[in-house]
């Protein structure tokens, strides 16, 4: 007998939601952009952090735009809440080991939404915070997500190909975090562009686990059962 999950079907659709709403909310923001000063109108796309849309005051000057940015963020975040639950559910890696991802990339998602319920300029300690748990807890979660995948739902290419990727990510940052603290280079642009980076990486990544959820979560838990259990 199969025990099917209630609201994995409605997944993906949550998924393909709050990439809209976020998509959607960073690009009206980055075109509404008042400017970081007087002589910088406009946002300046490798120079400028993300969370700079969220910002309420810009050099004294306000930001009318800001919660824009912050709801569609805030927003998006939670969604993925549902999908970091299914997802780890059925990596064939014991129950154990799914909730200890899912803690990790659940962690992520709140860590986010805290970046977008504390702008920098009014809560620059609980912004950084929020920031650097949310990072440190993504990488680990993600690759755990593509190296506990299970073969037979994504196959070898899709571990070797996120894998790679997925390192190459970390790489960057280790470099441009020892350029900057060595003073080989300074940290704008480095750090800002090593964060569009990520973002645009982990959104694809996403995009590509929408189309795949289907197979990846596709099979129904046994009743009674574990996960590795029904994998086997």
């Amino acid at each position: 007998m199969k025990l099917e999950i209630p609201g994995k079907r409605a997944v993906p659709l949550l998924l393909v939601f709050g990439l809209a709403i976020f998509a959607t909310g960073f690009v009206l923001s980055v075109l509404l952009y008042p400017g970081s000063g007087e002589q910088t109108q406009g946002y300046r796309f490798f120079h400028d952090f993300i969370s700079a849309l969220g910002v309420t005051k810009i050099s004294g000057r306000p930001n009318p735009y800001s919660s824009l940015f912050n709801f569609s963020l805030g927003f998006a975040m939670l969604l993925l809440l549902p999908f970091w639950y299914f997802r780890t559910k059925y990596l064939p890696a014991g129950k154990a080991v799914g909730q200890v991802v899912f803690t990790l990339c659940a962690f992520f998602s709140l860590g986010m939404t805290g970046v977008a319920l504390s702008p920098y300029n009014l809560h620059p300690t609980w912004h950084n915070i929020s920031v650097y748990s949310a990072f440190a807890c993504i990488m680990p979660g993600v690759l755990l997500i593509i190296f506990l995948s299970d073969r037979r739902r994504c196959g070898p290419s899709y571990k070797a190909a996120w894998g790679i990727v997925g390192l190459a990510i970390v790489a960057v940052n280790i470099t441009v975090w020892a350029l900057v603290k060595y003073h080989i280079a300074s940290s704008i642009p480095l750090y800002a562009i090593a964060q569009k980076i990520d973002a645009g990486t982990f959104f694809i990544w996403i995009a590509v686990e929408t189309i795949m959820f289907k197979k990846l979560c596709g099979d129904a838990l046994p009743a009674g059962h574990r996960v590795r259990e029904d994998l086997n």
